[in-house]
């Protein structure tokens, strides 16, 4: 395809309106990219503060209570057991 001197007259002005154009849709990208990483890097920073679940929060707590109640429901069964074994063999069963 060859160029035409009329066609080359009318393409040199707007080659300036062209890269314009094109530096502007540059910038604007540009621009947005940047605005999306300080609001990530903002969003990010906040995240980091803030505490992401009460539950996780108050657990451990929780957790040492009912480990606690536990181990002493458990202590409590061992004596009823220990309870029962000592009422068992203290009974004698006589036949005749």
């Amino acid at each position: 395809m060859s160029i035409k001197p009329i066609d080359f007259q009318v393409m040199i002005p707007k080659t300036g309106e062209i890269s314009k154009t094109v530096q502007d849709g540059q910038q604007k990208n540009l621009g947005m990219q940047q605005e999306t990483a300080s609001s990530m890097k903002h969003k990010s920073e906040s995240e980091v503060k803030t505490v992401h679940a009460q539950e996780n929060a108050v657990g451990p707590k929780i957790k040492d209570k009912q480990e606690k109640d536990r181990g002493n429901k458990k202590d409590k069964d061992k004596n009823k057991d220990k309870n029962k074994r000592a009422k068992n063999d203290s009974v004698i069963d006589v036949r005749l």
